[in-house]
């Protein structure tokens, strides 16, 4: 049954993920009249599950820094129970901000949820220096 929650959460936020992100890539090209809505929303969508597996293949050390390997306990940490209130809180912030036509950061989302969680769950158990070595800092450089 968790395996089916987890399944759940996962659709659920790369579906709104696709609702929030999904034309942006090629909003030029729709906006510009180069091609109509439809071929826009499948280059993008193509565009994006191609990224995401180079992603996959190439960027492991990326994926690395956003697991949340380090800003959690060990214990806690690719546990079923603590990855499904994740994936469904950074879901409902990426559907609100979507509904109300707000941009918003899937990547920060997840890190929200991703506190949030371990808040709830752990007290304070949130490896603050990490997160702000990985996290803010290249926001505050960037």
């Amino acid at each position: 049954m968790e395996i089916l929650f987890i399944v759940f959460a996962a659709l659920f936020i790369s579906y709104f993920n696709g609702a929030n992100d999904n034309i942006k890539g090629v909003a030029t090209l729709y906006g510009s009249d180069v091609i109509n809505y439809k071929k826009a929303i499948l280059w993008g969508s193509f565009t994006t599950a191609t990224g995401s597996l180079f992603a996959l293949l190439f960027a492991q050390k990326l994926i690395v820094n956003f697991s949340g390997k380090g800003l959690l306990p060990a214990a806690m940490l690719n546990t079923i129970p603590i990855n499904i209130p994740i994936a469904l809180g950074a879901g409902v912030t990426i559907l609100i901000a979507t509904k109300v036509g707000m941009p918003i950061s899937t990547t920060h989302s997840i890190v929200g949820a991703l506190i949030g969680t371990v808040l709830a769950a752990a007290g304070n158990a949130v490896n603050y220096e990490r997160l702000f070595a990985v996290f803010f800092l290249p926001l505050f450089l960037g």
